[in-house]
């Protein structure tokens, strides 16, 4: 059982820099969906690779050898960088009005995810 889920989105953006990371050059979409595996198209793909290079995770490089390629080195991309690229802000949970203590043991536990996931890197989650 999995405490935190990520979106697949979220997956797709971690595995795509780690893929870009390991290989020299530029990558195009369908190479990048390949290496990564679990079913994915090379049109999903680009929408994952798109909302990495709005946030300058990756760079797109023009012409017939181009494609992708990362933007920063691997030991400056942290986990929680990509996920909130790709699918927002991670703390996103509601403070209004009375909480429980169930709701500030969530937003506790939500907290330290965060905050663990800025400590590791593309590099490190790629060794």
């Amino acid at each position: 059982m999995r405490i935190i889920n990520l979106s697949q989105f979220a997956e797709l953006g971690i595995a795509a820099l780690i893929v870009l990371h390991q290989n020299d050059g530029p990558m195009t979409c369908k190479q990048i969906a390949r290496k990564v595996g679990k079913g994915t198209s090379a049109p999903y793909m680009s929408k994952v690779l798109q909302r990495l290079r709005k946030f300058d995770l990756v760079a797109s490089v023009r012409g017939p050898r181009g494609g992708y390629r990362p933007a920063q080195p691997s030991s400056q991309v942290h986990a929680g960088q990509v996920i909130g690229a790709v699918d927002g802000p991670l703390d996103r949970l509601p403070s209004k009005g009375k909480q429980s203590r169930l709701d500030g043991m969530l937003a506790r536990m939500t907290a330290q995810a965060h905050h663990h996931l800025q400590e590791h890197t593309i590099e490190f989650l790629a060794g």
